[in-house]
């Protein structure tokens, strides 16, 4: 039986379908880029690792194990926009219905019942729709699929580009 020596590093070979996609390290209590996709780089194992970069909505923590093989990731991006957008539509309706109502029940000009009502309505309308921006911000993450190599051939016996190894 052989001794194998623990393993301390991997290499992580790093791929995104955004051009913008960044893999961030955790040290030194904040996040720094590595690099940006597509790339590889060697990694400590044991560090903490996330997928990130401009208007890219972060993914979650993950760390490196070991392992002799390389580790595969693909980023699917998602982009905070979507909810940065529900949640101005929202803000934008709860003020209409807040500016119509006021204008409604303004002591200056007699009372109008239904245009009160109706930016009341409105007001009301905007809540979820506000409610609505804030989950989508909140869970719309990256998305993380990994491939590890096995460290092993099947079988004993894998096939390399000068023949087999075994």
């Amino acid at each position: 039986m052989q001794y194998q020596a623990p393993i301390l590093e991997r290499e992580l070979v790093f791929e995104s379908d955004s051009a913008t996609a960044v893999l961030e390290l955790w040290g030194d209590s904040s996040w720094r880029e590595l690099c940006r996709a597509p790339c590889a780089v060697r990694m400590r194992v044991g560090d903490y690792y996330r997928v990130g970069g401009p208007g890219i909505r972060t993914s979650r923590v993950y760390a490196v194990r070991p392992n002799t093989g390389p580790l595969f990731v693909h980023a699917e991006a998602r982009t905070i926009t979507p909810g940065i957008f529900v949640l101005i539509v929202g803000a934008t309706t709860i003020t209409t219905g807040l500016f119509i109502w006021s204008d409604a029940t303004n002591p200056c000009h007699p009372c109008d019942d239904d245009q009160a009502r109706i930016g009341v309505s409105l007001a009301a309308v905007g809540l979820p729709i506000i409610v609505l921006g804030i989950v989508l911000l909140s869970v719309n993450r990256t998305v993380l699929h990994f491939a590890p190599r096995p460290s092993t051939p099947a079988l004993g016996v894998e096939i390399v580009p000068n023949g087999f190894r075994f």
